[in-house]
């Protein structure tokens, strides 16, 4: 009977799970939409591509400062009253994009969306990581984080080009409000606050819980995580950013050629979120990190560098081997093993900090320094310099403190 009811309860949280999941692959997915539509929404308001770039930063800012915020809110008042209402708000954010009728309302626009893309992350991993089996956490949170780089990596430029040539960008937005409210529907049926949230608000009879950021940056390990994200976002965004004028000016290919490759950082990045959080469950967090970033640095020069010599597909497999590894690690260092080095009532402000501050050197300061490195010399020299953000994520991960359940137990018995 044990069994039975364990199982059942494993199932309910990986659906869970699942729908959270896609919420914030969803909230990716909008994130780089925006920037999928550029080629309609820029001449549609006669914006250049600076103009362009302040829309994703204004996107990134509001991500960046309601994570922190949102999480901290989180830790408060529980998971569920900021999980749904940020939900909802950037789904329906999403299709008014479309209504925006000059360049201030899309920033005003864009900015709000950020924000509460940025709180829903942090209240649903959090509530992931609270609810999953500690000795599955690996696995519970890089199946959560692993539907972000589905949505962003293989769909959104699928839809965005065809919708967007076929209906027009505006529709293109406006059509994002069926997903969205799908998602909310499911996730106003499926959460349950956190049993430990509650028992905190019971414990502290009605009294807000403290939450300090000095004790979550007392923790050596989120040190250690919060420069991983930064130097793992960094090799990350390069490819997100530059990878397709990569292929096209420096390798020749055509349109198609380099967009059918840069889906093997989607797909491979996907199965990597899977596939390397249950490992880091077996084998230890810091050791499954150490191995996947010496892979993902090898293959990513392999890619740069005899990419040129090598046929598409050939290409797509090499590019396929670096995303499993080197995007396989983010929910490791983001997630699992900065929320396992905290108190669980600290655990939405932990995400929160760890993935903003990385997304401000990962997102909003190596970009245009890589750009300007490629504008200097080329991309080849750009991609080279990112590629060697994950020999220092190496290095920076042996000081982690392993957290997995299951080492500690070994060591323990020993």
């Amino acid at each position: 009977m044990e069994d039975v009811t364990l199982n059942s309860s494993q199932n309910n949280i990986k659906t869970m799970t699942v729908i959270y999941g896609i919420g914030n692959g969803f909230a990716f997915f909008d994130r780089v939409l925006i920037a999928m539509l550029f080629p309609f929404v820029l001449p549609a308001f006669g914006l250049d591509y600076s103009q362009g770039g302040l829309l994703l930063s204004c996107m990134a800012v509001g991500y960046i400062v309601f994570s922190i915020l949102g999480g901290n809110l989180s830790d408060r008042v529980g998971r569920k009253k900021i999980l749904l209402p940020s939900l909802i708000v950037f789904s329906v954010g999403s299709m008014i994009t479309g209504f925006a009728n000059n360049f201030a309302q899309l920033i005003g626009i864009r900015t709000a969306i950020g924000a509460f893309e940025g709180s829903y992350n942090s209240a649903a991993a959090a509530q992931v990581s609270e609810e999953a089996p500690p000795e599955k956490k690996g696995s519970f949170m890089g199946l959560y984080l692993s539907f972000a780089m589905l949505l962003l990596g293989f769909f959104c430029p699928i839809y965005a080009t065809n919708v967007g040539a076929a209906l027009g960008w505006r529709w293109a937005c406006y059509l994002t409000i069926i997903p969205g409210v799908i998602l909310a529907l499911l996730a106003w049926r499926t959460v349950k606050e956190t049993k430990k949230t509650w028992d905190l608000s019971e414990q502290n009879a009605g009294e807000k819980v403290k939450v300090s950021y000095l004790d979550i940056f007392k923790e050596k390990n989120i040190i250690v995580c919060i420069i991983m994200a930064m130097f793992g976002m960094t090799w990350q965004w390069s490819w997100t950013g530059y990878g397709t004028s990569f292929f096209m000016t420096e390798r020749g290919f055509d349109a198609a050629a380099a967009g059918g490759i840069m889906s093997a950082m989607g797909l491979g990045g996907w199965l990597g979120m899977m596939a390397v959080p249950a490992l880091s469950d077996k084998f230890g967090r810091k050791k499954t990190m150490a191995i996947s970033a010496v892979i993902a640095f090898l293959f990513t020069l392999l890619l740069i560098y005899q990419s040129a010599n090598l046929p598409p597909a050939a290409i797509f497999i090499i590019f396929f081997v670096a995303a499993f590894f080197g995007n396989g690690m983010f929910p490791i260092f983001l997630l699992t093993a900065s929320t396992e080095s905290v108190r669980p009532e600290l655990g939405a402000s932990t995400v929160g900090l760890v993935s903003s501050i990385g997304e401000i050197v990962g997102i909003a300061i190596a970009p245009p320094i890589l750009g300007a490195i490629g504008d200097s010399y080329n991309l080849t020299m750009s991609m080279t310099v990112a590629a060697f953000a994950l020999v220092i994520a190496f290095f920076v991960n042996l000081l982690l403190r392993e957290t997995a359940p299951n080492i500690i137990k070994q060591k323990s018995s020993i």
